[in-house]
């Protein structure tokens, strides 16, 4: 058995305790939105699980007692659903060390904790929630491989260094008519010569934002949806 994919519209509330426990051989699992509750080491000594689709409260409720174990291969985490809080992060963040996809795209958060993804450096592709207002400190700094970022129209506010030595970024879309604010040092060490793309009739706000400014370009593209033309 490689994968786990329970059944479309399952009505899962509960895993109970060992029910994975040594699947050497899985590689990917799915667990259904409709999980609540889960049992101790329901993940120990699965060490070859690549690709992880869960619910939020899946990430929130571990602690060292359930000792749910991520595989140091984790190359790709889907928050399907809910809110993470500060321990989800936290364990999505222990594998920082293999992960290049971290999809959030189907929670509910308004806002990235700070230091929430902080030196995730293998990190390629990233979704954001679609009604994110607030990007913490440092949340997204020294992703290193990080390329291309789509931000949400309700975007308000990116915080000092969140993407900070984010040296590789080449492609920014934002989506907000009013240019979210941010300091000197969110984008501290990101290009200003990147194709940046904004809303046609929020360009002339973008260019007179005091730090937005700096990665206006002559040809500063206007392209909605951009980012479905791009395989991230």
């Amino acid at each position: 058995m490689n994968s786990v994919i329970f059944a479309e519209g399952s009505k899962l509330t509960s895993i109970e305790y060992y029910v994975f426990n040594a699947c050497t051989s899985l590689t990917s699992i799915t667990i259904p939105n409709s999980v609540t509750e889960f049992g101790d080491d329901i993940l120990v000594d699965c060490n070859n699980i690549q690709i992880l689709n869960a619910p939020a409260q899946i990430f929130n409720q571990v602690t060292e007692e359930t000792q749910i174990q991520f595989s140091n291969k984790l190359t790709e985490v889907h928050i399907t659903d809910g809110e993470l809080d500060e321990n989800g992060f936290n364990y999505i963040n222990r594998s920082k060390k293999s992960l290049h996809t971290i999809d959030i795209a189907g929670t509910t958060n308004t806002a990235i904790n700070d230091l929430a993804f902080y030196d995730c450096y293998k990190l390629e592709n990233l979704m954001l929630p679609g009604n994110l207002e607030t990007i913490g400190f440092k949340a997204f700094a020294d992703c290193v491989q990080l390329k291309a970022i789509k931000f949400p129209s309700t975007l308000k506010a990116i915080q000092d260094l969140s993407f900070a030595n984010c040296t590789k970024i080449d492609i920014m879309q934002v989506d907000a008519i009013i240019p979210p604010t941010i300091t000197s040092t969110s984008f501290d060490k990101v290009s200003r010569e990147i194709e940046f793309i904004v809303p046609e009739e929020a360009r002339n706000a973008y260019a007179e934002d005091e730090y937005w400014k700096e990665f206006i370009q002559e040809d500063l593209v206007n392209v909605e949806n951009v980012f479905e033309n791009i395989n991230i």
